[in-house]
């Protein structure tokens, strides 16, 4: 992915030194906006998510991905865009691992799940392989492009119990409001977020567009999943509270005290026996202690009108 990510950039550059050469040459007129409905999927890559792969991930829960966009051309080869959208991910350890396999074990009786729904503002720039100095009517048939930008986003994990959607952040599954215990502070439900991809546009009239692309998502932070730390001792929850029962789901499964598959197990004083280490030696991991940054990712179909630049008319003197 680093390489995809570093030949992409080197495209993008060469383009943009390409594109300056004939900036001087293109007319104001030859300039036009356009706005586009987006359509699409959306997929997540993060703890919950046994591929971890920013090529591959994992495809059962993908859900829907759903904004507008803004698109103001600039130069023959570069535009700039500004989107609006809705993406839910989601993901569930029993639903995408084999509790009889060895390497799936550990995710399935780790048994955590959750749903998130992303809202997210970004501006990008976005340059097409093949340059269009010739305005609206005359603008090429079809060019591949790639784009990058930056943007917000706000989002609010929540996971079901008795039927119910429950939003983690508040609860701590982590310890986050506890002093001297878990993680040192609550994450926030703004973030940032690098987004850059690929796509490939295509006229199908005289002034509508539709594209496909691919967009990656990086963000700053490991708990679009509510997952990213340690587990803590259950005993800093109030027994049967919410919080008590979704920092740990594996109660919620029959197993066994003992070592199964290297998955620990923990009784505590009140009878309920619990997972200690998950991808962790020590027995303390919640989360995947090599993934600290998690992903979500939306291909996407955009379908463009275009605004007809104003024809300004010569003026004529008596």
């Amino acid at each position: 992915m680093k390489k995809l990510l570093f030949a992409s950039c080197v495209v993008i550059l060469f383009a943009s030194i390409q594109s300056n050469t004939y900036a001087q040459r293109f007319k104001k007129k030859s300039k036009y906006s356009s706005a586009a409905l987006i359509i699409g999927t959306s997929t997540y890559v993060g703890d919950l998510d046994p591929e971890n792969s920013l090529v591959a991930p994992a495809i059962r829960f993908t859900r829907t991905h759903l904004g507008a966009s803004l698109i103001q051309r600039m130069t023959p080869r570069i535009s700039v865009r500004g989107n609006l959208t809705w993406s839910r991910i989601k993901g569930s350890d029993v639903a995408v691992n084999n509790q009889t396999d060895k390497e799936d074990h550990a995710r399935y009786v780790r048994n955590l799940s959750f749903r998130n729904d992303i809202y997210t503002l970004d501006a990008e720039v976005v340059i097409d392989l093949f340059e269009n100095r010739r305005g609206l009517e005359r603008r090429v048939h079809y060019t591949p492009y790639g784009f990058f930008g930056i943007g917000g986003f706000y989002h609010n994990p929540k996971a079901q119990l008795g039927g119910e959607w429950v939003k983690l952040h508040p609860l701590g599954t982590e310890g986050q409001y506890m002093a001297g215990v878990g993680e040192s502070a609550p994450y926030k439900k703004f973030q940032f977020e690098v987004p850059f991809g690929v796509g490939f546009r295509y006229k199908i009239g005289m002034v509508w567009d539709i594209a496909i692309d691919f967009t990656w998502h990086k963000t700053f932070t490991d708990y679009l999943d509510d997952v990213g730390g340690k587990y803590i001792d259950k005993a800093n929850f109030e027994y049967n509270s919410q919080a008590y029962l979704l920092s740990d789901r594996s109660t919620e499964l029959d197993i066994q005290e003992g070592n199964v598959n290297g998955v620990g197990k923990y009784t505590t004083s009140d009878g309920h026996v619990y997972v200690t280490g998950y991808g962790d030696s020590s027995g303390a991991n919640r989360g995947d202690s090599k993934n600290r940054i998690d992903w979500y990712i939306t291909p996407a179909i955009h379908l463009a009108y275009i605004f007809h630049p104003k024809v300004v008319c010569p003026k004529f003197r008596g």
